[in-house]
């Protein structure tokens, strides 16, 4: 009679598998989605001075996980205009107006 001790390959392999899916669905749920979080309110002016220069201060943001974050700024000439950021976990970003207030 055989005594078995341990696991066969094929269950290694399932389980190897498994905690593969479950760190994968951390890492996306836990890092690539908030992409839009990363950026300060200091780094979101810097670039926004690189296309924009108009651009004097910024007055609101509101970060979005999933989509397009609003960043509501003062221009030189006091009119208000609005961006909407969108970023990657590649620090890939875009920013577009929206609309000008006023």
């Amino acid at each position: 009679m055989l005594n078995k001790r341990g696991f066969t390959l094929i269950e290694l392999i399932i389980v190897m598998s498994l905690v593969a899916i479950v760190f994968g669905w951390l890492f996306v749920g836990g890092v690539v989605i908030k992409g839009n979080q990363w950026f300060t309110e200091v780094g979101v002016l810097r670039e926004l001075l690189v296309g924009h220069p108009e651009v004097k201060e910024i007055l609101d943001t509101k970060r979005n996980v999933y989509g397009y974050s609003v960043i509501r700024v003062k221009n030189s000439d006091n009119s208000i205009s609005t961006y909407l950021l969108d970023t990657d976990i590649l620090f890939n970003y875009e920013f577009r107006l929206q609309k000008t207030n006023r």
